[in-house]
């Protein structure tokens, strides 16, 4: 478990390197759309160059909310990623080990888009 985190904290290092030298490559760059993992590290290297961008991303996540209070990230998509992760093994699971049918035939989940005003 540790050694897990541990690499999302280099990561983000690298990120956040990697974001900063993009940004200082390219001043006419004025949003950013993250759609992965690395939230935390790119609007690190944001607010180290004091740059004013859109940031729009998925998941939403304490730091993510957190750099949405601190209107560095203007909204994020909420797409339930853990019941996402969940339910398709659940489904599975009773599928094949207890032999048991989706009572169902389609799972939806809800999509929220975070912003400042409905944290």
């Amino acid at each position: 478990r540790m050694l897990q985190r541990e690499h999302i904290l280099i990561h983000r290092r690298r990120l956040a390197a990697k974001t900063k030298h993009l940004l200082e490559q390219n001043p006419d760059i004025n949003a950013l759309f993250l759609v992965s993992a690395g939230v935390y590290g790119t609007c690190r290297a944001v607010l180290a160059l004091e740059r004013r961008l859109t940031i729009i991303c998925y998941v939403c996540i304490p730091s993510t909310c957190d750099m949405i209070q601190k209107g560095v990230i203007q909204a994020a998509i909420d797409q339930q990623p853990v019941y996402q992760g969940e339910k398709p093994l659940d489904i599975l699971f009773n599928a094949v080990a207890l032999n048991t049918p989706p009572s169902q035939e389609f799972y939806y989940t809800n999509i929220e888009i975070k912003i400042a005003e409905n944290l």
